[in-house]
């Protein structure tokens, strides 16, 4: 690979007007960039990968771009104009979901100057009522049937039936805004549970820190897990991020789900002087709390939505994060234990990192690494994909491994270190787009992957977010 060179070609948006343009992926020394001209305005450059060029070569690799075993019903929205301007999906994705987002409510009990839904700040409140909702689950469920002469018209118990017997359900994330605001909840919650759903819940732990009697009705709904806004382990961090002094209320959320047996994935925006030197410091907390908590997700922040203006820096790119992960835990966990998340199967390889962590005598042992010799793997990769016809979701990963809470399990001391990079209208990589497994579903019960529902342009405009939750405000 050369220092100056084309690594691949893809089609990206203009960052001003959307308009789809060519994008190229290029080498500029160490670096990888992804560069297009839009012929009203212009030329735009944005770092993707900063160093390990050949890291990132290795991981392109990875990426299996044979397309997911769709059933027709899947695709509520025929390709007119081309991805992405007709996400529903439309024939052109090539995975269905691993996990939904589902959101409850853009209003919010705090005012972030970071929120890529930029909650409270919308000229219309979007609040779907308990039965919008119960028909968003419907809509997944029929989904899974795949029949779309059929499936229509089943009840519920049919969809679900036909559902537990062909196939595992995608994880359902409720979020928001922030969806503990909602006193019907843990209603919202046992609909899901009721149609077979394993349900996590994405929260800044505001109510469920001083609310345990609230805790224990989600709980007691049939919530599997808490996907916890955790930033740092300082409180300028947060108020840098979150304008609050939250570290204290971050621990007791902790405290709280331990007591109850309720699991933990910490999820910490990543800013470059903000909170990157921290890091280390998130995971050694996370170990210590590693009866409750199975996982940290770290998300290098992506400008759509809200975001204040001095905080748009160096981009913190996947390189950036896996050095500093083995720089601040001291070589207790390497770059080369980490792997594309789920190997390129699932997702695009440039959309995550993740490395499998033993938690043994307050040591980070590392389970997994990059294979030593990639020919190889991926041959017998391939031969083992054809024979067993595996699913390319990771809805039976995340089962195994984010929903486990017997004290008895031997998984119960293991930390998934794990992050996805997120798309931006600057670095938006339709390629990347089309392998997407994470989904919104909207009212209407369309599922469009959740960088393009989130994208933002430089005037504020987004593509899908305010069309299809517009039209259900309240």
């Amino acid at each position: 690979m050369s220092d100056n060179s084309t690594l691949l070609m893809t089609y990206s948006l203009c960052n001003i007007c959307f308009q789809k343009i060519v994008g190229k992926i290029i080498r500029i020394g160490m670096d990888v960039y992804l560069e297009k001209t839009c012929p009203q305005h212009g030329r735009s450059s944005v770092i993707i990968w900063r160093g390990e060029p050949e890291l990132w070569a290795i991981w392109e690799r990875f990426n299996d771009w044979e397309p997911e075993r769709f059933d027709e019903y899947y695709f509520k929205m025929t390709s007119k104009r081309g991805c992405p301007f007709d996400c529903g999906l439309c024939p052109e994705h090539l995975r269905k979901p691993c996990f939904i987002v589902m959101e409850v409510t853009n209003k919010c009990n705090l005012d972030c100057p970071v929120c890529f839904a930029d909650a409270n700040m919308k000229s219309y409140t979007y609040k779907p009522s308990i039965e919008i909702l119960d028909e968003m689950y419907k809509h997944i469920l029929k989904y899974e049937i795949g029949d779309n002469s059929q499936s229509i018209h089943l009840d519920v118990n049919s969809l679900i039936g036909c559902c537990r017997n062909n196939t595992s359900l995608p994880v359902i994330k409720l979020s928001g805004g922030e969806p503990t605001i909602r006193d019907d909840l843990p209603d919202i919650i046992y609909l899901g549970k009721k149609k077979g759903f394993n349900i996590v819940l994405d929260t800044n732990g505001v109510r469920i820190a001083k609310d345990t009697k609230y805790l224990e009705r989600l709980k007691d709904s049939g919530l599997d897990l808490i996907y916890l806004q955790f930033d740092g382990v300082s409180d300028n961090v947060y108020y840098k991020l979150r304008k609050a002094n939250l570290f204290k209320i971050k621990v007791k959320v902790l405290e709280n789900c331990l007591k109850i047996g309720l699991p933990v994935i910490l999820v910490p925006t990543i800013v470059d002087k903000v909170n990157l030197d921290q890091v280390g410091e998130i995971i050694f907390f996370a170990s210590k709390y590693s009866r409750a908590v199975k996982g940290v997700m770290f998300q290098p922040i992506s400008y759509f939505g809200r975001y204040p203006e001095d905080i748009v820096g160096n981009r913190v790119t996947i390189p950036d994060m896996l050095h500093a992960i083995e720089q601040q835990t001291g070589g207790s966990i390497k770059i080369s234990n980490f792997i594309p998340i789920r190997a390129g199967v699932g997702c695009e390889a440039h959309c995550g990192f993740s490395s499998l962590v033993v938690v043994k005598d307050s040591k980070l042992v590392p389970v997994t690494s990059l294979p030593k010799n990639i020919d190889k793997y991926l041959e017998t990769r391939t031969t083992i994909s054809r024979e067993t016809r595996t699913p390319k979701h990771s809805r039976e990963v995340l089962r195994k491994y984010w929903f486990s809470t017997n004290a008895e399990d031997s998984h119960d001391n293991y930390l998934w270190i794990s992050g996805m990079h997120f798309q931006d209208v600057w670095n938006i990589d339709i390629r990347r787009l089309r392998k997407c497994c994470i989904h919104e579903i909207t009212p209407s019960g369309h599922l469009i992957p959740f960088c393009i529902f989130n994208l933002t342009n430089l005037k504020g405009e987004t593509l899908y977010r305010d069309k299809f939750l517009n039209l259900f405000k309240v």
